[in-house]
């Protein structure tokens, strides 16, 4: 492991069973130094602060996307114009 996180800001869209675990898990190996999820199905995940695409993804600099297969394209459209180079 390292000493600094890989990635200082980390949206993680999507916060099920996956999403969730791999934001807890990236939170708790030091991998991370600051996380948000977007989940428009949650109103509260826990440790995890929410907000929406097109806050939380300018924000970050690595992006997990941990939807459902049938939402990907559309998630893709959506972050694509906000995500940088």
């Amino acid at each position: 492991m390292t000493d600094a996180p890989r990635f200082e800001r980390l949206a993680v869209v999507g916060l099920g069973l996956v999403g969730g675990s791999v934001a807890l898990g990236a939170r708790a190996r030091g991998l991370v130094g600051e996380i948000r999820g977007v989940d428009p199905h949650l109103d509260d995940a826990g440790p995890i602060p929410l907000g929406n695409l097109e806050e939380v993804v300018p924000w970050a600099d690595g992006v997990v996307l941990a939807v459902p297969v049938d939402a990907i394209e559309l998630v893709v459209e959506r972050i694509a114009p906000r995500l940088a180079p």
